[in-house]
């Protein structure tokens, strides 16, 4: 990383070492969905309504998408569910979701 002023600054400082002026923060990388999501925090099952959070498309797509069985799912009762990591991998195969043809 570099200070205006030019000099070359360690990762991690905060401050130029020759000018002393205050370096930005570092922007933190935006991870793409399947791979490089961290998914500590994402439990291994989840509903339809979480899918559609995690996936960043509407409820009403996620349904569609079970319907036509684009989508992988397992049934309790009625209720549709999803495991995790077989979502985020189907997901990284997709170039693009869509429930045409």
């Amino acid at each position: 990383m570099k200070c205006k002023c030019g000099v070359e600054v360690l990762e991690g400082s905060k401050f130029c070492p020759e000018c002393g002026s205050k370096l930005p923060k570092p922007k933190a990388p935006v991870p793409k969905i399947a791979d490089e999501l961290v998914i500590d925090k994402v439990p291994p099952v989840i509903n339809a309504k979480e899918t559609a959070i995690l996936l960043r498309i509407s409820l009403w797509m996620v349904y569609e998408l079970v319907k036509q069985e684009k989508i992988p799912y397992f049934t309790v009762g009625k209720r549709k569910l999803f495991r995790t990591q077989e979502l985020l991998a189907w997901a990284g195969t997709q170039d693009e979701i869509t429930t045409a043809g």
